[in-house]
């Protein structure tokens, strides 16, 4: 049964640490401009300081993206400059599975280079998937557990044999687990260092503070390379990445949505801009079946009955977050219409089948929340308010990331309020949200299989949405968690940053993504 495929712990806490980036709505988006110059220099601010620069061995995969893929290409990228995710060629020109999905072969690019050099070739590319399996320390093995051999047949031709038909694995192979990493440096410590084949070359490195690149001359794509150099500078408090774009250290900034008051005066100024991009992550009291009561669909679904999201959103959240009561928001591939508003605001309906569930004399769950997170602790406490108002009292429990992705891994607790990421592939979003760790309970097996459907690479791209949609109006029905509001991702900067709302990273959620991205002149 295809079951758990989840990420390793450790890369666990980090994907949920950097989901938790979702910002505030805004009026103004910074329009495109061709004007763009190539001998300035562009700073950004994000949520973390650089990790370890080895794309193998990094402690989180989207944390480091905004680092690691200005160095590191892979075979394939997302492209969202249509407003709807795709996977467009990078390394790989092309890519084919066989009739039966089990076969995925990759033809090559034959002009990229590595940054000593020498060619990115089918043996290169095979030794570096293998590296990112086989990597005593590899903490993205788990996202290529699929693959069973790599094999290059000739210069130019990667073929993956793997044990499913996963249509999810391109998906995979667009995120650090599947940089290209040059063989030259086998015996290399690649944690300081960097050995890809990227746009930029790692020019200074100070950790936990910033890390700052340079463009990489001979680089096959002009575009991907606007600006001379790029520093990305690592700042955890909110506060301190909008003070430091006001005053000048930083051209561009990652915001939030309980910083929709600062945003919109900044907004007052006309040297600022702000930047919304999509709404895939969404927040949500995740549930463990584990625990008798919550076994019980009409026990989940008295629960988002009784929350009253717009409340919410415009208590907490300036009212930038969007209610909910589906996993696939809309605009994403599959979204269901028919569930856009299943869950109102309805505390007597709630008590109707709390009642019918026997559990009309009330119930008590343990619930995990972040220290020091606004916005988990902040909804979280509003969700405890209005579930005691239907008889259900929360016992919120605060923890660190890494703690609570441990606690929740191993089952001790019922709850936990934090944020879903929105993958650029659909069927890895609903597989990551109930087939893994995130959801450690059981599931009836007719709702397994209707999850696993849309990640069958032999379906037809219209059957695939069918299915996509069949998944999400399941978990809606049957309320596999509690949903909240969808977050929109925003991004405040100077008026000269062009290019933000056309960034692709392949997790939602704030990550980076700064190919393309240029500051006019």
């Amino acid at each position: 049964m295809f079951r758990r495929f989840a990420f390793a712990s450790v890369v666990c806490a980090s994907v949920l640490l950097a989901s938790s980036c979702g910002g505030g709505g805004s009026s103004t988006t910074t329009g495109a401009n061709d004007d763009v110059d190539r001998n300035a220099s562009l700073s950004m601010g994000w949520i973390l300081p650089p990790p370890m620069m080895d794309p193998h061995a990094t402690p989180s995969i989207v944390g480091a993206f905004p680092y690691l893929s200005l160095t590191y290409d892979r075979l394939v990228r997302v492209d969202n400059s249509s407003g709807t995710a795709q996977f467009v060629p990078m390394l790989a020109e092309s890519w084919s599975y066989s009739g039966d999905g089990r076969t995925l072969t990759f033809a090559l690019r034959q002009d990229a280079t590595f940054h000593d050099g020498t060619p990115v070739n089918a043996e290169a590319v095979r030794w570096s998937l293998e590296r990112a399996r086989a990597l005593p320390k590899s903490t993205v093995a788990s996202e290529l557990t699929s693959i069973v051999d790599v094999q290059a047949p000739d210069a130019n031709t990667v073929v993956l044999t793997l044990n499913r038909p996963a249509a999810d694995l391109i998906y995979r192979l667009s995120t650090l687990a599947g940089a290209i990493v040059n063989p030259a440096a086998a015996n290399a410590d690649l944690s300081m260092t960097e050995a890809g084949s990227g746009p930029y070359v790692l020019d200074e490195l100070k950790v936990g503070d910033r890390a700052t690149f340079t463009r990489f001359d001979g680089y096959w794509d002009d575009a991907a390379q606007n600006m001379a150099s790029i520093e990305v500078v690592g700042m955890v408090d909110d506060q301190a990445r909008l003070n430091a774009l006001r005053s000048g250290q930083v051209d561009a900034a990652l915001t939030k949505v309980t910083q929709s008051a600062d945003v919109e005066q900044l907004l007052r100024d006309n040297r600022f801009g702000v930047t919304d991009t999509d709404r895939s992550a969404w927040y949500a009291m995740y549930l463990n079946t584990s625990n008798p009561a919550l076994a019980e669909v009409n026990v989940r679904r008295a629960m988002n009955y009784a929350i009253d999201r717009d409340g919410i959103s415009e208590a907490l959240l300036g009212g930038k977050c969007t209610p909910t009561s589906q996993p696939l928001q809309d605009g994403v591939v599959g979204h269901d219409e028919g569930s856009d508003d299943r869950y109102g605001y309805d505390p007597d309906r709630a008590r109707q089948l709390l009642a019918e569930s026997g559990r009309g004399d009330g119930l008590q769950l343990t619930v995990l929340t972040l220290a020091g997170v606004r916005t988990s602790d902040g909804v979280a406490v509003a969700i405890k308010e209005q579930l005691a108002q239907v008889g259900i009292d929360l016992q919120l429990q605060q923890r660190d990331l890494g703690q609570a992705a441990i606690d929740w891994r191993a089952g001790r607790a019922d709850g936990f309020q934090y944020t879903h990421p929105g993958t650029a592939d659909a069927g890895t979003t609903m597989a990551e949200s109930y087939l893994g760790w995130q959801y450690p309970g059981p599931l009836p097996a007719d709702i397994e299989a209707t999850l696993q459907a849309p990640l069958d690479a032999t379906m037809a791209p219209d059957a695939r949405a069918q299915a996509l949609a069949a998944a999400s109006a399941t978990a809606s029905e049957n309320a596999l968690e509690l949903f909240v509001c969808a977050i929109p991702t925003q991004y405040a900067h100077t008026s000269a940053v062009v290019g933000l709302d056309e960034m692709s990273p392949p997790t939602s959620g704030g990550a980076i993504d700064l190919r393309y991205v240029g500051v006019t002149r």
